[in-house]
């Protein structure tokens, strides 16, 4: 199959890959059925953590008073409920703060590592994953006005528990993702192509940028396996990727001359 023998040679078979250099229909082919597995690897624990999730937020909306919660222009006020106001399930490994009229700290709730954690401020939503250790925080900027109640938001949570709301948004999520995957990719690429074409070019390699470029597009193979296994284990550094692929092209371009490698142009 060539989408397996391109994965296997593209993890790191230097020879394989300079000898790709002019074959663009299939690393386009290549990039384009990675980029879509990677983004359902990387949405995968989101899509099994999601539905848990709900419950668990289900369980503290229905122990909570009656409130009502004002978004207005990415400020979010609630009202009716004392604040801070904590919540922690039975077992303790649940955690809930909300804090949208005083300024507190997500750290400062959390009583163990292994304990999740959610942290719903004037600003942001945080959320601290007790598996990996990682903090992921969203802000409310860019959220249309809305008013919600305890028992409209009740409604809601029941409604997207149920597998036929879940699986259009978690198709809706791929689309978008795999959109936004390629593009960032992308642009990352032609930073770094660029730049270790003017290395290469300082030491004098025989790369021209096109060649290059179609050659990055199986180079992103390894980058991108080091930066879902690092994000799965610990919500690592947006820039992982970027070191990575720098790192992988420099290799492809310095090590042995380019005209050992006979260029292949097939389909």
């Amino acid at each position: 199959m060539e989408f397996v023998t391109s994965f296997v040679n593209s993890l790191g078979n230097l020879s394989w890959l300079k000898a790709q250099r002019k074959n663009d229909k299939r690393a386009w082919r290549y990039f384009l059925l990675l980029s879509l597995i990677l983004t359902v690897l990387t949405l995968l624990p989101g899509s099994i953590i999601f539905p848990r999730e709900l419950k668990k937020i289900d369980g503290v909306v229905k122990q909570m008073p009656a409130f009502t919660a004002h978004l207005t222009k990415g400020e979010l006020v609630v009202q009716g409920i004392t604040q801070p106001f904590v919540y922690s399930n039975q077992a303790n490994d649940f955690v809930v703060v909300i804090a949208t009229a005083t300024s507190t700290e997500l750290s400062s709730y959390i009583k163990n590592k292994n304990q999740n954690a959610l942290l719903i401020a004037r600003d942001k939503m945080e959320l601290y994953d007790g598996g990996s250790g990682a903090t992921r925080a969203q802000t409310w900027s860019g959220l249309p006005d809305t008013t919600i109640t305890r028992e409209a938001l009740n409604s809601a949570i029941q409604k997207f528990s149920q597998w036929q709301w879940l699986l259009p948004m978690l198709l809706i999520a791929v689309i978008v993702s795999y959109g936004g995957m390629m593009i960032g990719k992308l642009i990352l690429m032609v930073l770094v192509i660029t730049l270790v074409q003017l290395i290469g070019m300082l030491l004098k390699r025989p790369w021209r940028w096109r060649e290059l470029f179609v050659v990055g597009l199986f180079g992103i193979t390894l980058p991108a396996v080091i930066e879902l296994a690092v994000g799965w284990a610990m919500g690592g550094p947006a820039y992982i990727f970027f070191l990575a692929y720098l790192a992988f092209m420099l290799a492809v371009v310095l090590t042995r001359d380019l005209s050992e490698f006979p260029a292949k142009s097939q389909e």
